[in-house]
C-alpha cells in the first residue's frame, strides 16, 4: 500500500508513523480491523496533501495571470534592454535593424531570458511541482478545480468517517461476543 500512498518527495517513514499511531489508537486484532486502520491511514495522508494542491492550483492561477500580462512584455523589454546593449551604440543597433542581425541577436536575448525566467520559477516551484500529477486528476484545464478539490476532500472525509465508524462497529460486535461467550 505505501508505494501507492506515498508519492513525491513525501517521507514514507512519516506514513508509516502515521498508520503506526492509528494502530495504537485502533488497537486492531482482526485482518478486517487491520485492512480498515489501513484505509484510514491512506484517507489522512490523502487528506494532508490537499492544502498544497489548493496552494497550487492558486499559484498556478497567479502565474497564469502573470504571464498573460504585464510579465509577457516585462520578458520583451528585458531582451530589447540586453540586445540594445550588446550592439554597444544606437548607430551600431540601426544598422544591425537594417542588415537583419539585430532581429535575430533579439530572439536570442528572449530566448536567454525566457530560459532564466524558467529556471526561476522551477526553484521557486520545486514543492508545488510535486503537487503536479494531483492537479492532472483534479484537471485543471476544464475550469472549477478549486471546486472539484473540495469535493474531492468533501469525499475524503466521508469516506474517512465511513471506514472509521466501520472499523469501530466491527470492533464492537467483536467485543460483544467475547462478552457472550464468556
Amino acid at each position: 500500500m505505501l508505494r501507492y500512498i506515498v508519492i513525491g518527495d513525501e517521507d514514507p517513514d512519516e506514513f508509516e508513523a502515521l498508520r503506526a499511531d492509528l494502530e495504537s489508537d485502533f488497537q486492531p486484532s482482526t485482518r478486517l480491523e487491520y485492512e480498515l486502520v489501513d484505509r484510514l491511514a491512506g484517507l489522512l495522508w490523502r487528506l494532508r496533501r490537499v492544502p498544497g494542491v489548493e496552494a497550487a492550483l492558486v499559484k498556478a492561477r497567479q502565474v497564469e495571470a502573470w504571464q498573460n500580462s504585464e510579465h509577457v512584455e516585462w520578458l520583451k523589454y528585458e531582451a530589447r534592454r540586453r540586445c540594445n546593449k550588446s550592439f554597444g551604440s544606437d548607430d551600431a543597433a540601426l544598422d544591425a535593424m537594417m542588415d537583419g542581425t539585430y532581429d535575430a541577436r533579439l530572439r536570442k536575448f528572449l530566448e536567454e531570458v525566457q530560459a532564466e525566467d524558467s529556471e526561476q520559477e522551477v526553484a521557486d516551484s520545486d514543492r508545488e511541482q510535486e503537487t503536479g500529477l494531483l492537479m492532472l486528476i483534479i484537471d485543471v484545464e476544464n475550469g472549477d478545480a478549486l471546486g472539484k478539490l473540495t469535493r474531492y476532500e468533501a469525499g475524503l472525509m466521508n469516506a474517512l468517517t465511513r471506514t472509521r465508524q466501520l472499523l469501530h462497529l466491527h470492533q464492537a460486535e467483536r467485543n460483544a461476543t467475547k462478552v457472550i461467550s464468556v
